[in-house]
């Protein structure tokens, strides 16, 4: 055999080996509730610390502002190396989640505004190692027909995955729900189908994000899909960030017995298994739970907000306590990545807003956890979800009744509810 094709098939291994061994970027610190809870429970702090040196996933959502959405990508950009890799959350169709509302506020409104907003996010990566899930909600939709379908979610869908596909160096997992493959999977593997541009950067799916499920039955499914889509080579990702114990099926909100699961890492040992991350922030709750079963569900404050009880009993019941050492957290970027970067939250209860201030948020998580919740008001980390409702008079109304000590004055004044 020539010596320059060993030579290239040695250097190709040895590229494709450093790409694999890239960390995480840790820029994502869980936000304002984690700097909060280490203040307020000093006796969690150390253990606060640990996970947030894991590596947690930021969303870029136009449910955020605009102006705390570009210090998202900037922080992003300038605190993550070129050697790591960014995970990130893509969840900005217009009129999504349009069965429930639950997270159909944000600024995009027709295909222009979409347009620019994926344009923004690819010109701030455009080399970048980048791990993006791609619309939540979106593709189980779309299976369901309907307001999916009469609002055009496979135009935007196509779009994200061929724009965000020029980037040589992305990775893109169109996110669907568990119980969407194994309630039609037909039906879900002609959309996937459907939607998968030829040549792009997509690899496959993401599963079980804020949810509970045990990654052996995420790639259980993962296996059936990808032979159901007639992709052999079809990637998952897991949101391993509370499944590592088995927990009571068809409960997703604050369920007891929740450990924390294995933390992020491309060392899955799994063929079918691109990454394990944690997507949801551990600690922060889906809600207060009040309709839930008590002997399942926690009682817990509004969705987003740390939740003392919860946290201890994730870390408890969770692998860094099983094996009794912590982990080594990933090795740092070159540059400092202190600074908190945006906090999500789950989408189905109500969340309290935090004290107004120049760190960055993000949106509530879709409701990607149980297919039928009943509608509430949320909000997030600098703006209040108005429900059907989102006017300024409504948004003040609800501010002053719910946490008049703390509530800035000027919420709308953020284009989040016009």
């Amino acid at each position: 055999m020539r010596l320059d094709v060993v030579l290239s098939a040695l250097m190709t291994a040895l590229l494709a080996s450093s790409v694999n061994a890239m960390a995480f970027c840790s820029a994502y610190r869980g936000g304002y509730n984690y700097e909060t809870a280490k203040t307020t429970y000093p006796e969690l702090a150390d253990r606060i610390n640990t996970v947030q040196d894991q590596g947690l996933t930021p969303w870029y959502t136009d449910n955020s502002p605009k102006d705390s959405l570009e210090k998202v990508i900037t922080n992003l950009s300038s605190k993550c190396g070129t050697n790591t890799k960014i995970p990130m959350v893509v969840y900005g169709i217009p009129n999504k989640d349009c069965e429930a509302g639950y997270s159909n506020l944000g600024f995009n409104k027709n295909f222009d505004d979409y347009k620019a907003f994926i344009q923004r996010l690819n010109k701030e990566f455009p080399n970048q190692h980048m791990i993006y899930i791609v619309e939540p909600d979106a593709l189980g939709l779309l299976v369901n027909g309907g307001c999916a379908v009469k609002h055009e979610y496979k135009k935007y869908v196509q779009y994200v995955l061929e724009t965000l596909s020029t980037n040589p160096n992305a990775e893109l997992y169109l996110d669907i729900g568990s119980w969407i493959i194994s309630g039609n999977p037909d039906a879900a593997a002609k959309v996937v189908n459907e939607v998968w541009p030829k040549n792009s950067k997509l690899k496959g799916i993401s599963l079980n994000v804020s949810n509970y499920k045990k990654t052996d039955d995420m790639l259980a499914l993962c296996d059936q899909f990808a032979t159901r889509t007639g992709r052999k080579d079809m990637k998952c990702i897991v949101d391993t960030s509370r499944n590592y114990r088995e927990t009571p099926n068809g409960q997703w909100c604050n369920v007891k017995g929740a450990g924390l699961g294995v933390p992020p890492t491309q060392n899955t040992g799994k063929a079918r298994a691109a990454y394990y991350m944690w997507v949801k922030t551990p600690g922060l709750s889906d809600g207060e739970c009040t309709h839930e079963n008590r002997e399942q569900s926690m009682l817990g404050p509004r969705a987003g907000n740390f939740f003392k009880e919860y946290f201890e009993m994730l870390w408890k019941n969770g692998y860094l306590a099983d094996k009794k050492a912590t982990p080594s957290p990933p090795p740092k970027p070159a540059k400092p990545t202190e600074t908190p970067a945006p906090e999500p939250s789950t989408a189905k209860p109500t969340e309290t807003p935090a004290p107004s201030s120049a760190e960055p948020t993000s949106a509530p998580e879709p409701s990607t956890s149980s297919p039928a919740v009943a509608k509430t008001t949320m909000t997030t980390d600098s703006y209040v979800y108005c429900g059907t409702h989102p006017d300024k008079l409504a948004l003040n109304a609800w501010c002053k009744q719910n946490c008049p000590s703390f509530c800035p004055e000027d919420l709308c004044q953020l284009n989040s509810c016009n």
